[in-house]
């Protein structure tokens, strides 16, 4: 095969990434504007993406024999296959969250740490990360076909697909009504977006190229495996200071948790030393002040619950937030962010059923619209399936729904709170379409 083959591979000319800005706005409180947040996304051609995924294979291999080696196999829990100890499958980001919340509990009295790697994959080191990607393939030095694609995914090119869109002719002025709108012009981009003398002649003034020593493109098949392995010293460091204090350490990609006995760590100087810890992995590596706190628990005389208390940071003052959810010592919640993009999706998704209702039946009365809205095919986009039973064990087949049932399974009665959270999805459903077809019709 090419991508096996070292010396096709030395010598292929990688295409340059697209890129595109995932965008999102942020969970405020009623009454409050949340702040929008974006973070660069980008994808590789394909037969890129094919040598990408090769080489992704070789190295996780070989870290996670290098994990087993150092006994840390429970530390990096993001992109990676972790099986599940009782049952078949691997473990998600509910059974992570689970464990962390069953931990505090057997302990009763603890304090918690949550922290968050600021602009993590933007932040990777060059020279530390490949000094690691030889190390751990037992090379002194990297190997030609190795270094080709290590170059093409640090230095790597990158072409904004807006930018690039618009210069083929997909995305250009056209007419809506009686309005000039940017829009696509094609059905269908195709996935062969130009030939290599377009490219020549239109796309290569639009490459950027990153010139600095750190930063990797999140979204490449590869990019996963890297960034666990720049964080390998890192991640071996913790467990053992964690371990001299009879605590624990879990690492979500750049969501990391420290559950330590007792309360007498001394927060201030344990949060230093993290930091200092980090930095000897990349000097851009920093903790965000903003996402870091820390939780006590207390047990509860007489009960297997503790209370919760916030001791340091902004965010978490009803519980301690992590992976999704919120823990409060006692109950398992779907963290108020989650509910709120949920909902900012249902709006959308009302939005786009009333439209839609509207070119169906035109000239139908307001009250006739109203009985024609299909409220079930709007809540099974996000809440309940109808057959669900023969879509349960289907990951790709979930909807909100479906992921609330497994949270509620694997949290079992800490999770009890979740249903009551979004039991009135129906009716805000209901609500927003009478709402929005008043306001669009004047129609009696």
């Amino acid at each position: 095969m090419l991508v096996s083959d070292p010396m096709h591979v030395r010598k292929h000319s990688f295409f340059p990434f697209i890129e595109y800005s995932e965008r999102w706005t942020k969970y405020s409180n009623k009454g409050k504007k949340g702040k929008s947040k974006s973070r660069p996304i980008m994808y590789a051609a394909r037969r890129d993406s094919c040598i990408y995924s090769h080489y992704r294979g070789l190295l996780s291999e070989a870290y996670e024999k290098e994990l087993a080696i150092r006994g840390i196999s429970q530390a990096a829990l993001a992109y990676r296959r972790i099986p599940r100890s009782n049952s078949r499958g691997n473990k998600n980001n509910i059974h992570f969250a689970d464990d962390a919340f069953s931990e505090i509990l057997n302990l009763g009295d603890c304090l918690v740490y949550t922290l968050d790697i600021s602009k993590f994959f933007e932040s990777i080191n060059h020279t530390y990360l490949k000094r690691l990607w030889a190390r751990i393939l037992g090379f002194k030095i990297m190997p030609p076909d190795h270094f080709q694609v290590f170059r093409n995914v640090t230095r790597y090119a990158c072409v904004n697909r807006e930018a690039l869109y618009k210069i083929l002719g997909f995305i250009g002025q056209k007419s809506v009504g009686t309005r000039q709108v940017t829009g696509y012009l094609v059905k269908r981009v195709p996935q062969h977006v130009c030939s290599g003398r377009i490219f020549r002649e239109k796309v290569a003034s639009l490459i950027k190229t990153n010139r600095t020593n750190y930063g990797i493109p999140q979204g490449s098949p590869i990019s996963d495996v890297l960034a666990n392995l720049s964080l390998l010293e890192f991640d071996t460091e913790m467990v053992e200071q964690m371990a001299k204090v009879g605590g624990s350490y879990r690492r979500y990609s750049d969501d990391i948790l420290l559950i330590i006995p007792g309360h007498g760590d001394d927060f201030v100087a344990r949060l230093a030393q993290v930091q200092v810890l980090l930095k000897a992995c990349g000097d851009k590596l920093t903790i965000q002040p903003t996402k870091t706190t820390v939780h006590k628990f207390s047990r509860t005389e007489g009960t297997d619950f503790s209370k919760c208390t916030l001791l340091s940071g902004s965010a978490g003052k009803n519980g301690l937030e992590y992976l999704g959810f919120r823990f409060d010592g006692r109950k398992a919640f779907i963290r108020d962010s989650t509910r709120s993009r949920l909902q900012r999706k249902m709006t959308f998704a009302v939005n786009a059923a009333v439209r839609r209702l509207f070119r169906a039946n035109p000239g139908k009365g307001r009250a006739e619209l109203k009985r024609l809205f299909d409220v079930n095919a709007v809540l099974s986009q996000f809440y309940k399936v109808r057959d669900f039973e023969s879509v349960a064990a289907t990951p790709r087949s979930w909807t909100f729904w479906t992921y609330l049932i497994r949270a509620q399974e694997t949290l079992g009665s800490k999770g009890k709170p979740i249903a009551g959270q979004v039991r009135n999805f129906r009716h805000s459903i209901s609500y927003k379409a009478d709402r929005l077809i008043d306001k669009c019709t004047a129609i009696p």
